[in-house]
């Protein structure tokens, strides 16, 4: 057991397979850590855990799971992801990382279950021909960097005619056109996209240039003709490069119950004023009312019609590293040593930009997610 670390103990509610019984569960870093998805199904019986996807009740005398870091390292990250065995899984990474902090189903081609479940209809993976090499003009020299030049020409080593051409030379750069997996798209509609700018030479990204060529060996075809499902497996069964690396997870809700329907008098049982309070409140994008009380939500249809289902709350945890929280360590790594602000990350990652500051009208008359133009120079900075 780790000592460094709290244990925390959980009531989980009583359901099928889980007794209601009192489980310690230790912190992501202790070598005793059993995470959901590496239980043997007749195992996972025996021990409910906290990663169980039922609603989990804290014992608030006692301390919550602490975790030493919120994401693991990049540079370990990197070294994972370099000693994949297999080149289209260990490329399909490098790509997922680098390519927007993309979505697993944004690459792969082929559609998982989860996807067709979870609403996509078409396949977003790239062809080959999606990726193509611009230039950009160089970043603004550092101090240092202009004191060395200075020193150089001093001494006689660089001319300063060649100092000028130097400082002048556009950098290459490769553009990947991704597709913005979105569940709502209308039969015919073409999906929305991203162009992602990634420097060429390697003193910048050591992998650009290793997708770019990858992407030119599969020209008229699909890149990536898997589905995550594949990759996933692999890494969890072949190549476990991410074992013993977690992430934390922030307290999330979700819902997977079926709708049901609810009468005004049906309602006002429940809370008196529960029907008025739904009624006088303002409809989302999409005209429903929702109202949330304790474990449920409420929602008015535009016809007035009420339903109920119940929601669950699962609190912040550590989990295994797989394929989704490579958006996790590339967006903070954006953060803490790119210098980025809200507007490149919606032209880098492809959000859609709600609570960034930026005019209402802007993702209008702007094609924000093609504005490669604004970021790529922080990224030409060696780090």
């Amino acid at each position: 057991m780790c000592s460094l670390h709290h244990i925390t103990t959980i009531t989980m509610p009583r359901h099928r397979i889980y007794p209601e019984k009192e489980t310690p569960i230790l912190c992501g870093n202790c070598v005793n850590f059993k995470p959901h998805g590496t239980h043997p199904c007749e195992l996972r019986q025996k021990i409910p855990h906290i990663y169980c996807r039922r609603q989990i009740k804290i014992n608030k005398s006692i301390n919550t799971i602490v975790c030493a870091s919120n994401l693991p390292n990049v540079q370990q990250v990197r070294k994972a992801i370099e000693s994949i065995k297999e080149e289209k899984y260990r490329i399909y990474m490098m790509t997922i990382y680098l390519c927007g902090a993309a979505r697993a189903c944004e690459i792969a081609y082929k559609r998982s279950m989860a996807d067709i479940n979870n609403g996509y209809t078409i396949n977003y993976g790239p062809y080959g021909d999606d990726c193509w090499l611009d230039e950009t003009d160089p970043p603004d020299p550092k101090w240092i960097d202009v004191l060395e030049m200075l020193l150089s020409i001093q001494v006689g080593t660089i001319s300063i005619k060649d100092a000028i051409t130097k400082a002048k030379q556009k950098i290459p750069v490769a553009i990947f056109k991704i597709k913005i997996a979105k569940t709502h798209i209308i039969e015919g509609e073409d999906p929305p996209y991203r162009l992602v700018a990634l420097p060429l030479p390697e003193k910048y990204e050591p992998w650009t240039q290793i997708i770019y060529n990858y992407f030119q060996n599969h020209k008229g075809q699909p890149v990536f003709n898997f589905n995550r499902s594949d990759v996933c497996d692999y890494l969890s069964r072949v190549d476990k490069v991410f074992e013993g690396m977690y992430y934390r997870i922030k307290k999330y809700t979700y819902n997977n119950a079926k709708d049901e329907q609810l009468t005004k008098e049906k309602l006002n049982k429940i809370q008196p004023d529960l029907y008025d309070k739904l009624l006088n409140t303002s409809p989302n994008k999409i005209g429903i009312k929702v109202v949330i009380i304790e474990e449920y939500e409420y929602r008015m249809d535009y016809y007035g019609k009420i339903y109920r289902r119940q929601i669950y709350k699962v609190l912040s945890h550590p989990k295994p590293l797989k394929i989704h929280g490579l958006r996790h360590i590339r967006t903070d790594e954006l953060l803490k040593y790119k210098a980025f602000d809200g507007v490149d990350l919606v032209a880098y990652v492809g959000w859609s930009g709600r609570g960034v500051a930026l005019p209402t009208q802007a993702s209008n008359y702007a094609e924000i997610r093609e504005n490669w133009q604004r970021y790529i120079k922080k990224l030409c900075v060696i780090t």
